[in-house]
């Protein structure tokens, strides 16, 4: 309570000389009253966090609502909440919850390559590989598959698109894979016809 007097003590002595300044000590003034609604409700620190670091520990304890709530407060911009809320589920490995974040709107606002980078990010690949099948450009889903040596999926994407200087790429990237391999070169063959 007293950082708080502080602030607003400094936010009038700012008010004539340094708006800027004013609307500033204003916000944090505002932010520390929060944290600290924050820590009561929740049992949990949130005093001295950043407005994206009080999000991401919101959303991590499951009250992304009031995180939403929060985010128009301090009018952080929806793509940056969005970013912050897939890092964040993916660090705390909540899979469901960034599967219903994709799923809110036809495609999220910031496109699918956070969700993967974030799957990829906390080594889990399979669900990496949700989120790369639903990309719109073939030559995207068969870099993601390659880059996390899922060569057999990136040779389905070039077969399906009849693509064969991608299938011989692939091809060449698999050969750690050997049963891989002979099924990508197998589809090679058929498209060559030989």
């Amino acid at each position: 309570k007293q950082r708080i007097r502080m602030l607003e003590n400094a936010q009038e002595l700012y008010k004539t000389s340094d708006p800027f300044a004013s609307a500033a000590t204003k916000t944090q003034a505002r932010l520390l009253q929060i944290q600290r609604k924050c820590e009561i409700d929740f049992k949990v620190s949130f005093v001295d966090l950043s407005i994206n670091q009080t999000l991401a520990k919101l959303i991590k304890y499951g009250h992304t609502d009031r995180a939403s709530r929060l985010r128009k407060e301090f009018q952080v911009p929806e793509k940056r909440f969005c970013h912050i809320q897939v890092k964040t589920l993916a660090k705390e490995q909540d899979w469901s919850g960034l599967a219903a974040l994709a799923s809110t709107r036809r495609a999220p606002s910031i496109g699918y390559e956070p969700f993967i980078e974030a799957c990829i990010e906390n080594k889990a690949i399979t669900e990496a590989v949700k989120y790369i099948s639903k990309l719109s450009y073939s030559n995207e889903k068969m870099e993601w598959f390659c880059s996390i040596h899922c060569y057999g999926e990136a040779a389905e994407v070039a077969h399906a698109d009849r693509n064969l200087d991608a299938l011989r790429q692939i091809s060449s990237r698999a050969k750690t894979k050997p049963i891989v391999k002979a099924r990508i070169d197998d589809m090679i063959k058929e498209l060559t016809g030989r």
